[in-house]
């Protein structure tokens, strides 16, 4: 619960724009479509001024302030961890604090040269990065068991996630998996009603999930859902493999 006082302090900024609308002639409808354009641009905008400024100060992305809390609820000391698009590791180091073993896995070169030395400065023994395909390393690496498979901001950006997941899942008891949120916004149900244009959240994204497309997915793969949650735009799931055997 977050109080505000009856009589709000005067913004300049919301005002300027309300005032503008008054004067602004144009159909309902046409405002509408304007306005929920300059709502994904804002917000666009808002978030990489936000994720350089958090650069710029040392801090990580803003993602990772959510996914510890609700992700070691499930983690204990004796899980090995594939963190699949491990990218530059601000996540893998800290899941490597809650377990016995993290294998973080990315194709960016440079993203995985500051993982690697985020690792040496740290001191993170129970870290292993590498350059490769998951398929592949899975592979390679038969007879190895892993309990959790982390696809942190991944699926959304693959064609083909389900196919791609049924490949591999077997290998995991588990899989946490975090997503954009679709609905995180009531906008979108406007655009779905009036029949506008659906948007993107990133521009690399293929897909975009709300909580039933991504469960029902899920559900057909024989993935339960343990635990799921939204929160500041996005859909965090903790789901157990049905189909695991050890």
């Amino acid at each position: 619960m977050i109080p505000f006082p009856r009589k709000k302090k005067f913004n300049f900024i919301k005002s300027f724009f309300y005032q503008l609308d008054k004067v602004f002639f144009a159909k309902s409808l046409f405002k509408i479509k304007i306005y929920t354009y300059l709502e994904w641009i804002f917000e666009r905008l808002a978030f990489e001024h936000y994720g350089r400024y958090r650069s710029a100060h040392g801090m990580p992305h803003m993602t990772t302030d959510v996914l510890m809390p609700f992700l070691q609820k499930f983690l204990t000391k004796e899980m090995r961890i594939i963190d699949l698009g491990c990218g530059r590791g601000e996540k893998t180091v800290l899941m490597a604090n809650h377990v016995s073993k993290v294998v973080g896995i990315d194709h960016n070169d440079s993203e995985l040269k500051f993982a690697i030395s985020k690792k040496k400065k740290q001191g993170i023994n129970n870290l292993e990065l590498y350059n490769d395909d998951v398929v592949g390393f899975l592979e390679r690496e038969d007879g190895i068991n892993f309990d959790v498979l982390v696809c942190n901001h991944i699926i959304e950006h693959l064609e083909s996630p389900f196919e791609f997941l049924k490949k591999i899942i077997n290998s995991f008891q588990y899989i946490y998996i975090e997503v954009p949120d679709y609905e995180s916004t009531a906008i979108n149900k406007i655009r779905i009603d009036l029949k506008l244009d659906l948007l993107y959240k990133d521009d690399d994204h293929v897909l975009e999930f709300n909580k039933d497309s991504l469960q029902a997915q899920l559900s057909v793969l024989g993935i339960k859902v343990v635990e799921q949650r939204s929160i500041y735009g996005v859909l965090q799931l903790w789901r157990e493999n049905l189909n695991f055997k050890c």
